[in-house]
């Protein structure tokens, strides 16, 4: 009961602390708010995400800040997921400047897509072009790497959803055609 306490306790500090910070606005797929990306490429990243989200119906969302303002990366990432209300079918690429913080969160619906060694990987690849001051590299070959596995991951599911369709349709006609036998014969 005790740790009840303290969690709920934690949650709420967070939750205010959240509330007191203000939180920037979504202003589409790509939002820097550390003014480090150039203009054609902050503008061909909106184009691709855009029609990455028409095409699949997920958000792949970018946000670079100056700061996190004191919060943690998870948790200025988990305040920013609820204030932008993203779905659970998001993906969520967050940079900090300051506290040179990379983090990339997954909605809950398509983390099967995404595993932990994968973001890290993608992480990983994207650190030297960033540390070298390129931001414009880094960022979009983080986003390229993003969609692309995206893509392939919806396929596999796609591959996957059916085959079982044909297993079930020629299960079904399999028994149709053992019933037929039977009360026929």
């Amino acid at each position: 009961m005790r740790g009840a306490v303290v969690f709920l306790c934690v949650g709420l500090i967070c939750s205010f602390a959240a509330q007191a910070q203000e939180l920037p606005e979504r202003s589409g797929y790509v939002n820097d708010l550390a003014h480090v990306l150039s203009e054609p490429t902050r503008t061909q990243l909106e184009a691709t995400l855009s029609e990455y989200a028409q095409e699949k119906g997920r958000g792949v969302y970018v946000l670079l800040v100056p700061t996190l303002e004191g919060m943690s990366v998870n948790a200025y990432d988990e305040a920013i997921t609820q204030a932008w209300a993203l779905e659970q079918d998001h993906l969520f690429l967050l940079v900090s400047l300051e506290e040179s913080a990379l983090h990339i969160s997954v909605g809950d619906r398509i983390k099967s897509l995404y595993p932990d060694a994968f973001l890290d990987g993608v992480l990983n690849a994207m650190i030297p072009a960033l540390a070298q001051g390129d931001f414009d590299g880094g960022i979009t070959q983080g986003v390229n790497r993003l969609i692309g596995a995206g893509s392939a991951g919806a396929s596999q599911q796609e591959s996957r959803d059916g085959t079982w369709r044909v297993i079930l349709l020629a299960g079904a006609l399999a028994l149709s055609l053992l019933l037929y036998v039977v009360f026929l014969a």
